[in-house]
């Protein structure tokens, strides 16, 4: 066998798994997350089974941890709409009312998301609060 042609097999090769990682790459149904309010107004099209992220604010009071049936509930908030959440199994330990929250799961119908993974969004939590006096801003240490 030629060199040219070890080149060219060699090539084909190549190219067949970057189309193939491309065709599984645009045929996934997953997406990043949604916000509550694209997921409401999607719902008909989110609804046949397919995974879904959801990211929003547990509305204040609406909490609830069911022990004896094993799951937690609570309504997600956007802008404009609301998604009733119900969650099985391990929750983070710092879940909390009024809390941004992204949940995975898979939507039921345009007001019920059935969730199997909550994620807490807390950055606050792990900036550090500037002392009196002292910069924190983007520009520190730099001269002018």
């Amino acid at each position: 066998m030629t060199s040219g042609t070890r080149m060219a097999i060699g090539g084909i090769v190549i190219a067949s798994v970057f189309a193939y990682m491309a065709r599984v790459a645009m045929t996934s149904d997953w997406q990043y997350y949604l916000t509550v309010d694209e997921c409401y107004l999607s719902a008909s099209s989110l609804m046949d089974d397919a995974p879904v992220r959801v990211n929003g604010t547990i509305v204040g009071g609406s909490l609830v941890n069911d022990v004896g049936a094993g799951q937690m509930r609570f309504d997600l908030c956007g802008e404009q709409h609301r998604i009733r959440v119900v969650h099985m199994g391990e929750v983070p330990d710092n879940l909390a009312d009024k809390q941004q929250v992204v949940v995975e799961g898979r939507l039921r119908d345009a007001s019920l998301l059935v969730s199997h993974a909550i994620f807490t969004r807390c950055a606050s939590k792990y900036t550090s609060k500037p002392t009196d006096g002292e910069d924190r801003g983007p520009m520190r240490g730099a001269t002018k």
